[in-house]
Formats: C-alpha cells, sequence, structure tokens
C-alpha cells in the first residue's frame, strides 16, 4: 500500500473515530443538558412549592395576629363599656334621692349586722344622710328579727369617703360604697356580660 493510501486511511480512520467521539460528546452533552433541565424543573417545582408553603405560613400567621388584635380590642371595649355600667351604677347610687339612699343604707346595715350592737363609723360624705333617725329605725328592725339593737352612731369619721364601718371590739366590716360596688361587680359580672353581649 503505498503511503499515500495508508495516510488517506489513517485519516478516514480518525475522522471516524472524531466522529464516534464528537457523536458520543454531543449525546453525553445532550444527556447532560435533559439532566439539568429535569433538575432545574425539580428544583423550581420545589422552590415554588416552599415559597407556596412559606407564604401560606405567612398568610396564616398574619389572619391569626389579625384575629388575635381584634379579639382584644372587642375585649377592650366590652371592658370599657362594662365599667361605665358599673359607673352608672355608683352614679345612681349616690344620686339616690334621702329617703332611697336612707333605705339602702338600711338594707345594707341590717344585712351586715353580727350582734346589733356594733359601732356605727360614718364616711365623710354620708354624715347627713346616717343619722341616729336611721340608727335607731334600723335598731328597731334588729330587735324585730332576734338580734339586739343597741347600734351606736360614732362621732368619728371613718376613714373612707362614703357608706359605713361596723365596728365590733377589733372586728371591722366595711360597708364603703367602694367595697360594695366591688363585691356586687364580682358577684353580677358574669351575669351583666351575658346581658350585654349576647
Amino acid at each position: 500500500m503505498p503511503l499515500e493510501k495508508i495516510i488517506e486511511k489513517i485519516i478516514q480512520d480518525n475522522d471516524k473515530e472524531i466522529k464516534k467521539i464528537i457523536d458520543e460528546a454531543e449525546s453525553r452533552a445532550s444527556q447532560i443538558v435533559e439532566e439539568g433541565r429535569r433538575e432545574a424543573e425539580k428544583v423550581a417545582r420545589e422552590l415554588t412549592r416552599q415559597g407556596e408553603e412559606n407564604a401560606r405560613k405567612v398568610s396564616e400567621r398574619i389572619v391569626t395576629l389579625a384575629s388575635l388584635e381584634s379579639r382584644k380590642r372587642i375585649l377592650a371595649e366590652k371592658q370599657r363599656i362594662l365599667g361605665e355600667v358599673y359607673q352608672e351604677v355608683e352614679k345612681r347610687i349616690r344620686n339616690l334621692n334621702g329617703r332611697d339612699y336612707r333605705e339602702l343604707v338600711k338594707r345594707i346595715m341590717l344585712e351586715s349586722c353580727q350582734t346589733g350592737e356594733e359601732l356605727v363609723v360614718v364616711g365623710k360624705n354620708d354624715k347627713k344622710r346616717i343619722d341616729e333617725k336611721l340608727i335607731n329605725s334600723v335598731n328597731a328592725e334588729l330587735v324585730k328579727v332576734g338580734k339586739k339593737g343597741k347600734l351606736k352612731l360614732s362621732s368619728e369619721p371613718a376613714f373612707i369617703a362614703d357608706g359605713f364601718i361596723l365596728r365590733s371590739g377589733k372586728i371591722e366590716i366595711s360597708n364603703s360604697w367602694e367595697n360594695i360596688l366591688r363585691s356586687l361587680r364580682e358577684k353580677t359580672e358574669d351575669e351583666v356580660i351575658k346581658l350585654l353581649f349576647t
């Protein structure tokens, strides 16, 4: 075989080998590109899913926080309204006319007396409304229910604004309007809430 033919044969074999290598490289490159595309799609789907999940969680958090804030505002408003109701009760008690006020005080005194021999110490604002006449009336009622009926009106004022204190030795029962209204609120608040808000 002449040299030219050998060279031509080598070139042809090389061309075939080069073509084979190029074909394999192109095929492998196509596979790599396809794998990369599939992996990119998979990553994109996962990122989209995570993004949607994060968006859902953020949305849920926002809704939860808004709901909590709304409930806090509603509760604060209910507390404000409830406070106004009890302030109105206090205002009406303080503004009762003389006769009605005296009857209320008389009833509270009768309920609070333990022995009927207590000293009645009156708050500074009630010195004119809780007087000897009222004490005598309460004493008469105490006798009717089997108690001694010997309440005495103290000449010294109590250290409360209004209402009275029943004192027997070292025992004191405070019937200041502040205490009475606090007790009233504790006893009636649940029912008032039901009436106002249901």
